[in-house]
């Protein structure tokens, strides 16, 4: 009573399509969800954002990332965890803004970056 390993083969090749098929959806979906969210803060804003959102540090980075290509400004975007991610589209350094906003807060930035983009944990 042996496994057929042409089967098992076959079987494990479309369980892995199958799971990019989902990854491919679910980077379309946040692609997306990225687009409406960075509008909605440039229609609030096209000067410059500070917000927390409930999303992992990479979504963030892509929403920050969108809403300074629109706007030329600087967002500055967290979450509860303590994430944080600065883009600037214009002459703002994103990483002295994180170090700036850290300080005003009260709390320390770990992390690192340059003129354009900096991340890390604000403790």
């Amino acid at each position: 009573a042996g496994v057929d390993k042409d089967k098992l083969s076959k079987g494990i090749e479309s369980k892995i399509k199958e799971l990019d098929d989902y990854r491919k959806k679910y980077s379309q979906t946040i692609d997306r969800l990225s687009d409406y969210i960075a509008s909605e803060l440039a229609e609030s804003s096209n000067s410059g954002v500070e917000r927390t959102l409930d999303y992992d540090r990479s979504v963030l980075r892509l929403i920050a990332t969108k809403y300074a290509d629109m706007t030329g400004s600087l967002a500055l975007l967290m979450n509860g965890s303590g994430e944080v991610v600065a883009v600037s589209g214009g002459k703002t350094n994103a990483k002295e803004a994180i170090e700036r906003y850290a300080k005003e807060h009260g709390k320390r930035f770990k992390g690192g970056g340059s003129e354009r983009i900096a991340e890390g944990m604000l403790a």
